[in-house]
C-alpha cells in the first residue's frame, strides 16, 4: 500500500537532511550518551551492556528523527544532545 502523498516531504534537501541527520545523528547521539554513561557507572557493566544497549538507542534516535517534521528541529535536537553530554563529559572529567 503506497504512502499518503500528503504526508511526505516536498523537498528534495530536507529528505536527505533527515536521512543524513537520522544515521549520522543517530550514531553520534547513542555515542555520546553511552560515553556519558560509562564515566557514570562501571566501565565493565557499560561495555558488557553496549552490545545491546546501542543499537536500540540508535534505532529510538532514527525513529524520533522521523517522527519529528522539521529538519531544523532534528539537527537542533542532535546538537543540543550531544552538547550536553559533552560538556557532563568534559565537568566529570576535570
Amino acid at each position: 500500500m503506497p504512502a499518503n502523498k500528503k504526508y511526505l516531504l516536498k523537498s528534495g534537501w530536507a529528505r536527505a537532511s533527515k536521512v543524513i541527520a537520522a544515521i549520522l545523528g543517530g550514531l553520534v547521539v547513542s555515542c555520546a550518551l553511552h560515553v556519558l554513561f560509562g564515566l557514570l557507572l562501571d566501565a565493565e557493566i557499560m561495555i558488557l551492556s553496549i552490545w545491546f544497549t546501542f543499537p536500540i538507542t540508535w534505532a529510538f534516535v532514527i525513529t524520533l528523527v522521523y517522527w519529528i517534521k522539521s529538519p531544523w528541529k532534528v539537527w537542533g535536537m542532535i546538537a543540543s544532545i550531544s552538547l550536553m553530554a559533552s560538556v557532563t563529559i568534559y565537568l566529570i572529567k576535570t
